[in-house]
């Protein structure tokens, strides 16, 4: 057999020019078997590929352990056939906080109803964030076959359903691009970018019909000259 072509280029998520290999945007965890054959796969450097990789689980232990996945077939699956065998070999990050770190706490619906007590474990949300970054960097390049420059500032947060309900209807009056779905059930996107600068994005990542994720996207020039012109005018 012959050699597998190395193939050098920019890497989608640091930017330097590597040897690449193809990566999995949405990480293959998050899926049953048989996984679709439509997986967004991207452009990236080893270093890139195995520091993903490690984050890979415990996104998926996040998502699947969610109170708001509880009731999803697909979510619950995942969680008795992968997320309980780490647990059971040790190797799951999020488990292994909660046993160390974890407190109890009182659950409630936005509405303010009592749902009862749960287990609450400190998330590492600079890790969140950086996992997030990597999704939405991979799903643009794969869209528009253009990498966000770096000088780009990502903005994560979560959605409410409810409140993202409300989001969906102004999207349906001013359009969107989308919704792209891998896997049924699994993964959904929705984005906008500036007619002004094509890098200013903004994205909903839909995680199990259960979970919202927005990913806004903007250049640091501007994030200056807004905070400028805030000052000036007080």
């Amino acid at each position: 057999m012959g050699r597998k072509k190395t193939v050098t280029g920019e890497c989608v998520y640091c930017g330097e020019i590597k040897s690449l290999e193809k990566e999995d945007v949405i990480p293959r965890c998050l899926f049953l078997k048989p996984r679709p054959n439509d997986l967004v796969k991207v452009p990236v450097c080893r270093d890139c590929n195995l520091g993903k990789s490690k984050n890979d689980d415990y996104l998926r232990d996040i998502l699947v352990t969610d109170a708001d996945t509880f009731n999803n077939t697909i979510a619950q699956a995942i969680f008795h056939e992968k997320t309980l065998s780490s647990v059971r070999q040790n190797s799951s990050l999020l488990a292994r906080d909660a046993m160390s770190k974890g407190k109890s706490e009182a659950m409630y619906t936005p509405n303010g109803i009592y749902l009862g007590e749960g287990i609450g474990v400190p998330i590492n949300g600079e890790r969140i964030k950086n996992i997030f970054t990597q999704i939405t960097r991979g799903l643009y390049f794969k869209s528009r076959q253009k990498r966000i420059p770096d000088e780009y500032v990502f903005e994560v947060s979560r959605v409410h359903p409810l409140t993202f309900n409300e989001v969906w209807k102004g999207l349906q009056q001013i359009g969107y691009n989308g919704p792209y779905k891998i896997g049924e059930g699994v993964f959904t996107c929705v984005y906008l970018y500036a007619a002004e600068d094509e890098f200013i994005t903004k994205w909903w990542l839909w995680f199990y019909e259960s979970i919202c994720i927005s990913v806004a996207t903007d250049s640091t020039k501007q994030i200056i000259l807004a905070s400028s012109l805030s000052k000036i005018n007080k």
